[in-house]
């Protein structure tokens, strides 16, 4: 799904010049973006053992956070002059970014290595 929402944010970085086509790629940024949400919880409970609540908690407060980043970052890039369809390549290497941690996250499960805080 991660890779499915970087394309298509690619996708909609070039189509954006058009009307119908943008809205079109929009609706699969939406849709690739909701499962990946999905694909996530579903990765969380897995991993999460007796703290399944925390985890739960813990993922709409990175969702949230992942937003304001989204959206702080992307004014950075219009404010920079880089245009109003550059947001969109911000979020496509947002989306490599999380899937970058994604596959530390399943090495060290995979490892056996326990999660520490600290």
């Amino acid at each position: 799904m991660g890779l499915g929402s970087a394309v298509s944010l690619l996708a909609f970085w070039q189509t954006s010049r058009w009307l119908v086509p943008a809205l079109l790629t929009l609706a699969v940024v939406g849709m690739s973006g909701s499962a990946w949400v999905v694909a996530l919880q579903l990765r969380l409970m897995a991993v999460a053992g007796s703290a399944r609540t925390l985890g739960a908690a813990m993922n709409h407060s990175s969702l949230n956070l992942a937003n304001a980043l989204g959206a702080w970052v992307g004014g950075l890039v219009i404010a920079g002059g880089w245009g109003y369809r550059a947001p969109s390549l911000v979020g496509a290497g947002l989306s490599v970014a999380g899937l970058l941690v994604l596959g530390v996250s399943l090495l060290v499960h995979r490892h056996g290595r326990p999660a520490t805080m600290g």
